[in-house]
């Protein structure tokens, strides 16, 4: 199953099911997903459901245009774990494997409204598939002891990766990071041990 998940500052995170082949979305009532936004046009975007069972998202013309992952987009393939942008609206995209286990999303209350969002997204090793959101308060830890570990953690608006032990260094985009605190920027690639992700920054 495909969802959107939707955090708006003061409000509960809301899943919204992507259960129709066609789904419109925007500020207009009759919208299949109506958005409450003010820089989210009447009719701003379509998420389809394609032959194969992925998902993709087209603009309609919007004025502030729709975004995945920061990039504006026309229309664009999505991936669970994807960061949906319209306006100034963010969500995630999350979508069931084909063996039925569901992408892990943690997601702190109001962690993508207001400021920048900080998140990290596992592409291989135990996580793979999960998308984790830094609010500041929890670091997010990777690696395995005896091999390399690492804290990756978010102060203020920006992220960082601390080297916590074992015999190898993190790289970050291929390169063994130090063992001080290292800033990451977004779409840098960590490698601690077995696990490898992508930092979001947006």
């Amino acid at each position: 199953m495909a969802k959107l998940i939707l955090s708006q500052a003061g409000k509960p995170d809301k899943d919204i099911l992507l259960e129709k082949d066609r789904t419109t979305l925007g500020r207009r009532p009759d919208n299949d997903i109506p958005l409450q936004e003010g820089t989210v046009s009447g009719a701003h975007a379509v998420i389809t459901k394609l032959a194969d069972d992925s998902f993709e998202v087209e603009d309609q013309n919007s004025t502030n245009g729709t975004f995945v992952n920061g990039q504006r987009i026309t229309k664009q393939a999505l991936n669970s774990g994807d960061i949906l942008q319209l306006g100034q609206l963010r969500m995630i995209f999350s979508q069931s494997s084909s063996v039925g286990s569901d992408s892990t999303m943690v997601l702190s209350p109001g962690s993508l409204a207001g400021g920048r969002m900080v998140a990290v997204k596992f592409m291989s090793g135990p996580n793979s598939g999960q998308v984790k959101m830094l609010d500041g308060k929890t670091a997010v830890r990777v690696g395995t002891r005896g091999t390399s570990m690492a804290e990756v953690s978010r102060f203020g608006d920006d992220c960082y990766i601390t080297y916590t032990g074992g015999a190898q260094l993190p790289k970050v985009n291929g390169k063994k990071i130090g063992i001080e605190k290292t800033l990451l920027n977004s779409r840098d690639v960590v490698e601690v041990g077995p696990d490898k992700l992508e930092v979001l920054v947006e």
